[in-house]
């Protein structure tokens, strides 16, 4: 299933301590040197007494977070370090790239460029849900202007430790759960965000890093990472993606065999035809990050509270600022997940929910699980879900 997005700076304070070095004279004795050295290391002891220090405070910009968390006062990094870590498995595209407008033609499926006034995009000939709209629709996908209005929405509450004096060399950071074929990556790096993207299937990859090509100054501002995000790290791991819907894939903890023996499992009765992609790796988005996200988009098919529980760092930090995800009972029920527990997770981080624009309170949650899918037997159950935002206001 496939849904039809002014920044300031983060700032985070650290400590630095200090130590006073105690001088005796030019020419101290033995005597006067052993004193002093007894003096200053009680001194020591007390400066590092919890609760007795001197703090100097620093601003930890959202440059030297990207570092790697040292924090240099008057250091400055390159946007192109954005939430690597995994440390240089992420695809991004040279600084002296340029563009290569026959990339399409050499992706191993039939695909071709499809333009717009913003980028470019590769699509595949053949008839699937995804591609078929971005061929109609010149390389755009309505999820991605939904983002963009959660990222511009002027009424947005602003997190504690958000300040205009650190401002970053772009809007800010994205990162992408479930890229597809990079239609949102691509749309938000054209409006000039960072974009971190995990995508596991195979030959979507390869498109997103087709597209990047084609578009060499938007796709500098593109990471990708050939993988899914889960609570912990796997390897081995099979994706089941329906076969005329190539947004429909989902995470099978399984053998091949297994996973397109049930197609129904996951992807609902639609997905009779399915296909398995093997040896998909799956790590945790706190082993990537640690620099401030504007915005969080996941479309993982009922693997969302999983991929959360991957962000628990992130998110207990503050440095998610809005997450966008598919909410689909059925399908987080599937993968072993309580839809309730996903949206008490946001809340008690501090997140304030909404559907629709309309807030949602927690005596609401199981509600609009009812609402939606309270039982998977019940008929249309599979289809039914809705986007939630989450908006950090603590």
């Amino acid at each position: 299933m496939v849904s039809p997005a002014r920044h300031p700076g983060f700032a985070e304070t650290y400590v630095r301590t200090g130590t006073r070095v105690l001088r005796a004279g030019a020419l101290p004795n033995i005597r006067i040197i052993s004193g002093l050295a007894l003096v200053l290391i009680l001194g020591m002891l007390l400066v590092m007494r919890p609760g007795q220090h001197q703090a100097r405070e620093y601003t930890r910009s959202r440059a030297e977070m990207r570092a790697g968390g040292s924090v240099h006062p008057t250091g400055h990094a390159s946007s192109s370090s954005t939430c690597q870590a995994l440390r240089g498995t992420g695809f991004h595209l040279l600084d002296d790239a340029t563009n290569v407008p026959d990339a399409c033609g050499h992706l191993p499926v039939p695909a071709l460029r499809i333009a717009n006034d913003e980028y470019s995009i590769c699509a595949r000939t053949a008839h699937n849900l995804m591609d078929s709209h971005l061929r109609a629709s010149k390389g755009y996908w309505p999820d991605c202007a939904e983002i963009f209005h959660v990222l511009d929405k002027e009424a947005a509450p602003v997190p504690v430790g958000i300040t205009t004096r650190t401002p970053a060399p772009t809007k800010g950071l994205v990162v992408d759960v479930g890229a597809n074929v990079g239609s949102c990556t691509m749309w938000l790096a054209a409006r000039g965000y960072d974009v971190v993207s995990f995508e596991p299937k195979p030959i979507h990859v390869a498109m997103i890093k087709a597209s990047a090509s084609l578009n060499a100054d938007i796709g500098r501002r593109i990471t990708l990472h050939g993988m899914g995000l889960s609570d912990k790290p796997a390897s081995g791991v099979v994706l089941v993606s329906e076969s005329s819907n190539s947004g429909n894939s989902w995470i099978f903890m399984g053998s091949p065999q297994e996973a397109t023996n049930s197609s129904e499992a996951i992807g609902g009765p639609r997905a009779s035809t399915v296909s398995a992609d093997t040896g998909i790796a799956l790590g945790r988005l706190d082993d990537f990050c640690v620099e401030p996200i504007e915005i969080l988009k996941v479309d993982t098919q009922g693997f969302e509270l999983h991929v959360l529980r991957g962000a628990t760092r992130l998110l207990h930090q503050g440095a998610i600022r809005r997450i966008k995800l598919e909410f689909w009972p059925f399908g987080l029920r599937k993968h072993g997940s309580d839809p309730v527990q996903l949206l008490e997770l946001l809340h008690e981080h501090g997140y304030a929910l909404s559907e629709g624009g309309n807030a949602l309170r927690r005596t609401e949650f199981q509600a609009l699980v009812d609402r939606l899918c309270p039982r998977d037997d019940l008929p249309g159950c599979a289809n039914h879900f809705v986007d939630v935002v989450a908006i950090r206001h603590l």
